[in-house]
């Protein structure tokens, strides 16, 4: 009867199934270098999981590398370890998470053999990547990639700084980029002519910054249709200017939490009949968080004047669907039950209010007798 404990019941599962077990739990892998790595542990089962393991091209696509593990191994062990990755990955897109905080020895072999592979990379997330004149380099290595496949850059902690003529780093294809605490002069580096969504969090503040933004938006200007801005300083009226630079801004989430961006002047701004012409006349998703300076009233009028009750907007603006606001303000009971209305004729309403420790608590706006335990429920 011991015996029946060593059988592989897993030999009646068809591989084709077991193949997609893996990539489940390659969720869950953690940095490249990492013994616990799902790739490498699943291959260590048995002979049958090691042949599907390396049988999985998928299973091998994301390669995590993390500065902290790369100076306990030599050179030639970590090319080795990331080759196996490309290999067994066959010909698929690459998802690469990159911290560039390596010493600089290290940084360039390992930078040689991902650039090989440019023509694969589809998301990448670069952190702690640190530049300056004077100090080498990898920003002018990637003028010559291939990054036609290349959809998703995500940059983090991140410093660029050249001053003079800027690099040329083509990205053909790039749909969305993020720069969370980071430089805004990296932006002058790189082309982006199909980019689709642009994202700003605590993004650092210099006197250059706005010339940076605006140059990069007006690049990408018609094809941009989502903005995302999240704790990064900037002042109502330069806001608006940025917005009145994307004529086919679809959604736009804004989140401020010490600024003062959201005031009456922003309001007014997108208000679709109190200004001419209508800024974001496209605008559809809309989601407000943080310090509202502004009137409640006033923003409950930007919404009523996107979303007219009669489907006719004088001003050629797009009904706004969607809205979501996450405000430390709250509404009296007359903007609630316009908030209501404007549910009950057809948007998508949702109202958040701060409650620590839980975090945003959503408010009910269609029925005004609904109980805070039952909206925590849902």
């Amino acid at each position: 009867m011991a015996g029946l404990c060593d059988i592989d019941h897993t030999t009646r599962i068809p591989p084709e199934i077991i193949s997609e077990i893996f990539l489940y739990a390659s969720h869950f892998a953690v940095q490249i270098l990492e013994a616990c790595n799902p790739p490498w542990v699943l291959g260590h089962i048995c002979g049958r999981w090691r042949s599907i393991a390396l049988s999985t091209p998928k299973l091998w696509c994301s390669l995590m590398i993390v500065s902290s593990s790369l100076g306990s191994l030599r050179i030639p062990s970590i090319l080795s370890l990331i080759s196996a990755y490309l290999e067994r990955s066959s010909s698929l897109p690459l998802k690469l998470s990159l911290d560039a905080g390596w010493s600089l020895e290290n940084k360039l072999p390992l930078l040689d053999l991902l650039l090989a592979q440019s023509y694969r990379w589809e998301e990448v997330l670069i952190s702690n990547l640190t530049e300056r004149t004077g100090e080498h380099s990898i920003l002018p290595s990637l003028q010559s990639g291939d990054f036609s496949c290349l959809k998703t850059v995500r940059f983090e902690n991140s410093t660029i700084i050249f001053p003079g003529e800027p690099f040329a780093v083509s990205l053909p294809n790039l749909t969305s980029l993020t720069l969370a605490s980071s430089h805004t002069e990296l932006l002058k580096h790189l082309s982006t002519p199909h980019l689709e969504h642009f994202r700003l969090e605590f993004s650092f503040h210099d006197r250059h910054f706005l010339e940076h933004i605006r140059s990069f938006l007006l690049k990408s200007a018609h094809s941009l249709t989502r903005l995302g801005w999240s704790n990064t300083q900037i002042d109502d009226v330069n806001l608006l200017d940025i917005l009145k630079i994307l004529p086919n801004l679809a959604e736009l989430d804004i989140y401020c939490a010490t600024s003062r961006s959201i005031s009456d002047t922003f309001l007014i701004g997108l208000h679709s009949r109190r200004t001419v012409p209508c800024v974001a006349p496209m605008l559809k998703w809309l989601s407000l968080g943080g310090d509202v300076i502004g009137s409640t009233d006033l923003l409950v009028d930007v919404l009523e004047s996107r979303h007219p009750e009669d489907g006719n907007n004088a001003m050629a603006c797009n009904p706004l669907l969607s809205v979501r606001l996450y405000l430390f303000q709250q509404f009296d009971a007359q903007g609630k039950a316009r908030l209501r209305a404007l549910s009950d004729s057809g948007m998508d309403v949702g109202v958040f209010r701060m409650s620590l420790p839980m975090g945003w608590i959503e408010e009910p706006v269609t029925d005004s007798d609904t109980s805070e335990e039952e909206v925590g429920d849902e």
